[in-house]
């Protein structure tokens, strides 16, 4: 039974810091991707009734590089915002295209 067993061995910090690397590459890779999927998810869901701007705004700032986020808070701009603040939902539709 000790015959299956297997000691590994790091002989030096170049050693531990290659071994630690594909751990923060995949820490980092799902910070991103929960931090896109809730931001999706909360766009998604969010309605122009009940705080929706500030939601919408808060999907937007969760998923930066989602088209959707944007989107969804340009739709609810040009609903919520006085037209002369218009602006602001042309730029979120542009983002998102």
């Amino acid at each position: 039974m000790s015959d299956q067993l297997k000691h590994i061995r790091l002989p030096g910090p170049l050693a531990r810091a290659l071994l630690l690397l594909p751990l923060g590459l995949a820490l980092t890779g799902a910070w991103f991707s929960v931090r896109w999927y809730i931001g999706d998810t909360i766009a998604e869901y969010v309605n122009a009734d009940n705080r929706g701007l500030d939601t919408a705004r808060l999907a937007a700032n969760l998923a930066p590089g989602d088209p959707l986020t944007h989107w969804r808070l340009g739709d609810i701009e040009s609903i919520t915002l006085p037209p002369e603040q218009l602006g602001q939902a042309i730029k979120e539709y542009e983002q998102a295209v």
